[in-house]
């Protein structure tokens, strides 16, 4: 088995068998590029030259361009045939280098740990997939080593019996006198999550700019939601009413 080196400008594998052995097939009536065809795929062979002196086999495995070198024609054109033979099967494994092969190992042993562990059975494309996840709804501050043990953590937290009780709400004459005998600020939050169906801690996390900044709208950033989305908030009559007359007057004050 040759080196395996990986391109820096394209995604690419080389490998050099430097044997020291003949070629058995003879090239002097080979024209270059040579075409090696197996059904409806085709490898291509470049010849040597004066800046290269290397038989170079070039293949597209799932849209990926695979480059090998060799020192004679005959090993590179067993190389194409035995890719040509692979890809007829459906195997995609022909166009990994050896980093990446290597690191597909790694991960199907690091899922069969994981299943040793917790008897949960997991493909690389789940485990790939719900960690992006993650990642996408973790606060920047959140470090992955961090989140990953978290996540780990929530593997072992114990279910809990749903409330099936009743849902009770406030009648307008409660909200009304809560609001009318509660401090400025705490009746600025009452309003907005009654109101305005702010959750408590965006509430919490608005700003004077958030208020503001968009004329008939309080605004909720990406970075004050619960679920790392934007959301606009229309400000109705009752909003204006109770909440944001009071934030003129504290805001005046």
């Amino acid at each position: 088995m040759g080196t395996t080196f990986i391109g820096e400008n394209e995604d690419i594998s080389v490998s050099r068998t430097d044997s020291p052995q003949k070629s058995a097939v003879s090239i002097c009536k080979v024209k270059f590029p040579h075409k090696v065809p197996f059904r409806k795929l085709t490898a291509t062979i470049y010849g040597k030259s004066a800046a290269y002196p290397f038989y170079r086999m070039a293949v597209n495995v799932a849209g990926k361009r695979v480059v090998r070198s060799f020192q004679n024609f005959a090993a590179a054109k067993k190389d194409a045939e035995a890719k040509l033979r692979q890809m007829a099967k459906g195997k995609v494994a022909a166009g990994l280098s050896a980093k990446e092969s290597a690191d597909a190992i790694a991960i199907r042993q690091a899922l069969a740990a994981y299943q040793q562990e917790t008897g949960r059975q997991l493909s690389a494309l789940e485990a790939v997939t719900s960690y992006i996840t993650a990642a996408k709804v973790l606060p920047d501050n959140c470090t992955m080593p961090d989140a990953n043990h978290r996540l780990l953590e929530a593997d072992g937290l114990r279910k809990e019996d749903a409330d099936t009780g009743e849902v009770d709400y406030y009648r307008p004459a409660e909200l009304r006198l809560m609001l009318d005998k509660a401090a400025p600020q705490m009746a600025v939050i009452i309003a907005l999550q009654a109101v305005g169906g702010f959750r408590l801690q965006e509430g919490l996390r608005l700003t004077w700019g958030d208020v503001w900044r968009v004329p008939g709208k309080v605004e909720i950033s990406s970075a004050k939601a619960k679920w790392r989305s934007r959301r606009l908030v229309e400000i109705n009559s009752t909003l204006a009413a109770r909440g944001l007359k009071t934030i003129a007057r504290m805001k005046a004050q």
